[in-house]
């Protein structure tokens, strides 16, 4: 998997599976040349260059697939780190953003109920002096109620008694005259008029 997307280890891989074929070809023939009783041929070729030469190339070529591979490695694991170390920091700051907004709901809650108390309590203190007014105005209506009714009885009183003293100065032979404060006559009996 590390190779799969490294098309120059993918090119070492092959001439690697190419020098191996070719390695695995020359053992064939070199058994081959043994099997068939000709060890000095088959000796021959094992001491070649050819074959020392294919060899440090395969040597060479594990060895450079194998640094790939190390790096390769060595990348992914650094991208691993690097993606990791985003999504810690990413997870912390939405972890910041999210205690900063609960600690805004909590003040602003906070200001909420402190603000309805005060309403509360505002109102309270209404209803009670509005009770306390309600109150006043009664004993007030109560004490003006009376002051009335007293007047209204006096008022009876008098016109009762106005009218008994209206029926007797219109039913007496005396002359009687009612006048304001001028002097100025505003009634008479027939008794007066009898006279005059």
């Amino acid at each position: 998997q590390l190779i799969a997307e490294n098309t120059d280890s993918q090119n070492q891989i092959k001439q690697l599976q190419l020098k191996i074929s070719s390695k695995l070809n020359f053992m064939k023939r070199v058994i081959d040349k043994r099997q068939n009783n000709n060890f000095e041929d088959a000796k021959r070729l094992i001491l070649s260059s050819v074959d020392e030469n294919d060899m440090d190339n395969i040597r060479s070529l594990i060895e450079d697939i194998r640094k790939d591979e190390s790096n390769l490695l060595k990348k992914r694991s650094n991208e691993i780190d690097e993606s990791r170390q985003k999504t810690i920091n990413i997870f912390f700051t939405l972890f910041v953003f999210i205690a900063i907004i609960l600690i805004l709901v909590y003040f602003v809650v906070k200001l909420e109920i402190k603000l309805r108390k005060k309403a509360e309590e505002t109102l309270v203190k209404s209803n009670e002096e509005l009770e306390t007014k309600v109150v006043e105005r009664t004993h007030e209506l109560a004490k003006s109620n009376s002051a009335l009714q007293r007047e209204i009885t006096e008022h009876r009183r008098a016109s009762e008694e106005l009218k008994m003293l209206s029926l007797v100065a219109s039913k007496t032979d005396n002359a009687v005259i009612i006048t304001d404060k001028n002097d100025t006559i505003q009634w008479v009996n027939k008794g007066f008029e009898k006279i005059t």
